[in-house]
């Protein structure tokens, strides 16, 4: 009879090939080659398999472990469909152009960045989803910056920064939950209070950076001239009263009622269809036509030539424009499977830093280390769960409270996963702006400060919590 294969955790040199793999695939056929990402990050997954295979996994262990993953996936995919549904049905409404129109008129071009980066982390830290943010609100006031001639990569920057304070400092996140859970039950008031000095002084920083970027920018911007085409536009093809608010007061209601982010998603969209039938007389069939495949002012009923960034504006939305979202959500979660059923990253994470002594060192270690599980799974929540397993008993060995675990989640995971271009975050960010992630993330300025004030308050007696001074 054939002795059973034993199953083994990878050596030290296959773990960090299969990590070393996807980052060297990725930087070469994604940034140098301009391959897609999900292609990319399938071949690495088969990579991961060959790696599993030789330490003695069988296809339906593997198969066990990237169900496991696609399970949590679930409420994922249908948020990102609701997004869709959502921006194709507000620009039926007119919900979405109407208010831009009304945007360009009043905001400065130079202060559009910096604005567009407070109202959308006040939006954030009340609705708690910087996705859904990113989806509706984020969507104006790029389309603001846009219109106004200012760079759409500084205004997705600006934008994407903005709704990442929410997932760090609303209490109705799931984030300051979901890693406060993770590190000793920490309430999620207290993982709020923790992460206020290296997120306000970022804020500040951030502030400052998008009111500089905005002069700079607006200097080269729209002729006021094309501003004004934009809006007639706007007034040929939608009736401009506040009406066209419901769709968003309605999203406004019941997130602040605690309805979970994607059935209040659908239920705005749907009001929005309700108002461009009803409201605007445009035809039912084309509203949900254009919350499934996307708007297009071939809907409209005047006859009229509209501006150019009207139309750049209007051609966007619908389910099915976030249909590249649903392929690298699975693909991504076939490499994350394969990775935590083989162990691979328990294996990295010991031979990268477990020989590390000195708290600042550490927290930059797991810092970093927490960012590169989030370049291999691609999920926040995945690498929150993964990264406090492999880090935590690193912070109980050296005598550190919890807290500074949480500050590593929260600033290594929560918001490094946006400065990664092919996670979830980066993609679903991309689909929902229309600007490729390798344009806006060097724009990221309150993420890059988070993270690195974190870094330096690790090295700084004050930044350092012991464990005696548990929070």
């Amino acid at each position: 009879m054939k002795e059973e294969k034993k199953v083994r955790k990878p050596s030290a040199v296959e773990a960090i090939s299969t990590i070393m793999f996807l980052l060297v695939i990725a930087v070469v056929g994604y940034i140098f080659m301009g391959l897609r990402v999900e292609v990319l990050m399938l071949v690495s997954a088969f990579y991961c398999a060959f790696i599993a295979r030789r330490c003695g996994l069988t296809i339906a262990d593997m198969l066990a472990g990237i169900n496991e993953k696609l399970g949590e996936c679930g409420s994922l995919l249908l948020f990102v469909t609701g997004i869709g549904f959502v921006v194709g049905s507000w620009l039926y409404s007119g919900t979405i152009p109407v208010v831009i129109s009304w945007l360009v008129q009043i905001v400065n071009p130079s202060f559009v960045l910096v604005i567009s980066f407070i109202a959308c982390s006040i939006v954030a830290v009340i609705l708690g989803t910087a996705g859904g943010t990113i989806g509706t609100i984020g969507v104006i006031m790029c389309g603001v910056a846009t219109v106004q001639g200012v760079n759409p990569a500084m205004a997705a920057g600006a934008v994407i920064c903005g709704c990442y304070v929410g997932q760090i400092f609303s209490p109705v996140a799931d984030m300051p939950t979901l890693s406060g859970q993770l590190c000793d039950n920490t309430d999620p008031f207290t993982a709020i209070k923790l992460m206020l000095p290296s997120g306000l002084t970022a804020y500040g920083v951030a502030c400052i950076a998008y009111l500089l970027m905005g002069r700079g920018s607006a200097e080269a911007g729209t002729q006021p001239e094309n501003i004004e085409a934009f809006v007639k536009s706007v007034s040929a093809a939608f009736k401009t009263s506040p009406v066209v608010l419901l769709p968003l007061a309605v999203l406004v209601v019941l997130i602040l009622l605690k309805v979970a982010p994607a059935p209040s998603m659908f239920i705005s969209g749907f009001s929005a269809i309700l108002i461009g039938w009803v409201y605007q007389h445009l035809t039912l069939a084309n509203g949900f036509l254009a919350a499934y495949s996307g708007f297009n002012t071939d809907m409209l009923t005047a006859d009229y030539e509209y501006s150019a960034e009207f139309l750049n504006l209007a051609g966007r939305g619908g389910m099915t424009s976030i249909a590249s979202m649903y392929v690298f959500i699975i693909v991504a979660m076939v490499y994350a499977g394969l990775m935590t059923k083989m162990g691979a990253i328990e294996v990295v994470a010991d031979v990268l830093f477990g020989k590390i002594k000195r708290a600042g060192n550490f927290i930059l270690a797991s810092t970093l280390g927490t960012m590169i599980i989030q370049a291999c799974v691609g999920s926040v929540y995945a690498t929150n769960f993964v990264s406090a397993e492999m880090f935590r008993e690193g912070f109980r060995k050296l005598g550190l409270s919890s807290a500074n675990m949480l500050r590593v989640l929260q600033t290594g995971s929560t918001l490094g996963v946006i400065l990664i271009p092919w996670t979830s975050g980066s993609v679903y960010a991309a689909n929902a702006l229309g600007i490729e992630p390798l344009k806006f993330i060097p724009y990221l300025v309150w993420i890059y400060a988070a993270i690195l004030v974190n870094i330096i308050m690790g090295y700084t007696k004050r930044g350092i919590i012991l464990s005696k001074k548990e929070p």
